[in-house]
């Protein structure tokens, strides 16, 4: 009877200790609400402008590793070039890196993005600033938006 019982535990402790090892290690990226609100593969990041009128969208993660992550989408921007209103939307290529470590959790703490706009490449970094309440993503080369 101990020997199932230290052979259940063993297998327990296999299938259950790596899972927890490499989840504590996987980046997660920080949204708005600083860094007590992470996720891991978003389906959107937003905070590149201070009124909500740009966004990255629709992302579908094709990479995730602990250096880097890549991902399509659509990046959603409001200009008021003819109308506040009307919306945009064009195809955008992401990709996170720079994994930084807060309080024991890696997080990637940079962004690019590329876009075509009218038949020209943009690209757009930014840098990850937040504490503990707040967050957003600060532009350090490009910040163009259509």
């Amino acid at each position: 009877m101990k020997s199932r019982t230290l052979i259940a535990a063993l297998f327990a402790f296999m299938v259950v200790a790596p899972g927890q090892a490499s989840a504590a290690s996987v980046p997660v990226v920080h949204d708005l609400a600083g860094y007590g609100h992470s996720s891991v593969r978003p389906r959107a990041l937003w905070a590149f402008t201070g009124d909500g009128s740009m966004g990255l969208i629709r992302l579908r993660w094709t990479h995730w590793r602990a250096s880097s992550a890549f991902a399509g989408g659509t990046l959603y921007y409001r200009s008021c070039w003819g109308s506040c209103f009307k919306p945009g939307y064009v195809p955008v290529k992401v990709g996170l890196y720079a994994a930084q470590r807060y309080q024991g959790q890696s997080y990637f703490s940079r962004v690019y993005y590329h876009f075509w706009w009218h038949g020209v490449l943009h690209t757009n970094v930014a840098v990850y600033s937040g504490s503990k309440s707040y967050g957003y993503w600060r532009y350090t080369s490009g910040g163009w938006v259509p």
